[in-house]
């Protein structure tokens, strides 16, 4: 395994505990995307689980969880031009996490599919370009600092 410097270290650390809050509804935003993200999170909120939550907090939990582990899974094997992940330049991140988006949001989406079916949903047309939205949001403020 290789070495990794404590100021490499200290950076994903900070990395990893940035808010969250890419996540909750920003209902201030005109953004077609974030206005129908809101629709579905509204529409899970009335929700309640089994478990005593509601669907809204599964999806939070699953999105958040999902979206580091798997970027994390593919940041530490990911190279390019011999650099790691830490050493490439924002664009060339971004190139790089564009997977892994894809990847958090069809798993997310096909999950809720099940949910969708089991709780009898209705949610808005085109939720799949929001969540990868959202994802890919999410990843860009945990992963590419500027």
């Amino acid at each position: 395994a290789e070495k990794v410097s404590k100021r490499e270290l200290k950076n994903l650390i900070t990395e990893l505990i940035k808010p969250e809050y890419v996540f909750e509804s920003n209902t201030r935003s005109p953004y077609r995307l974030d206005k129908l993200y809101n629709e579905m999170m509204d529409t899970l909120a009335e929700r309640p689980t089994p478990a005593g939550t509601t669907l809204k907090e599964w999806a939070l939990r699953f999105l958040i969880a999902e979206s580091v582990i798997i970027a994390l899974g593919a940041l530490e094997r990911v190279t390019l031009n011999n650099k790691t992940f830490t050493q490439l330049t924002p664009r060339d991140k971004e190139k790089i996490l564009e997977p892994v988006v894809d990847i958090v949001a069809n798993r997310f989406i096909s999950n809720l599919e099940t949910v969708k079916y089991q709780y009898k949903l209705m949610l808005p047309d085109r939720i799949d370009d929001a969540i990868k939205y959202k994802v890919r949001l999410f990843l860009g403020e945990k992963f590419i600092t500027r």
